[in-house]
């Protein structure tokens, strides 16, 4: 144990278990640069599709994070932020191929974003057209009706269009 400036009790590491984690993390990141490409084009591809099956929408969540405007958040995270997978019908508004996310955000704050995207935008146009029983914005139609996309769904989808063995955070 050592002592911060605070006078407070901190844990000391040893600097070879500093240079393991940091090595470690160098690796995770060179292995998710080699496979972005091809996850990139996957995406799109599937982005580009017609309807709003499981498999297009949740690479509109993908495309959404990989464009860094939400964080991936779960039911918890929603009761104080808004998150890919909590966004709300009435979060969003299009203008051709634009779509503006309008929410408040941390501290009260109101946050508005513009993105430019056509195949995004007409899977949300899409999306704001059905009738899925829910005001989340990001829901697939299933044979026996429609399901709010998780969290859970949107880090599954990224380890199997990667092959990462984490989530997307880690």
């Amino acid at each position: 144990m050592g002592v911060d400036d605070a006078s407070r009790e901190q844990y000391l590491y040893h600097d070879q278990g500093h240079r393991a984690k940091r090595e470690e993390e160098q690796e995770r990141v060179l292995e998710l640069a080699r496979l972005l490409p091809a996850f990139r084009k996957e995406v799109a591809r599937q982005l580009s599709a017609r309807g709003t099956g499981r498999e297009r929408v949740l690479a509109g969540a993908l495309r959404i994070l990989g464009l860094g405007v939400f964080r991936t958040g779960g039911e918890e995270y929603a009761r104080s932020n808004v998150s890919v997978a909590t966004l709300q019908r009435d979060h969003v508004r299009l203008c051709r191929e634009q779509i503006r996310f309008r929410h408040v955000a941390r501290g009260g704050a109101l946050r508005e974003v513009v993105i430019a995207d056509a195949a995004l935008a007409a899977l949300v146009r899409s999306l704001r057209r059905a009738r899925p029983g829910t005001e989340r914005l990001l829901a697939y139609r299933t044979g026996s009706g429609w399901r709010e996309v998780q969290s859970e769904n949107v880090d599954e989808r990224y380890r199997e269009l990667t092959g990462a063995k984490t989530d997307r955070r880690r």
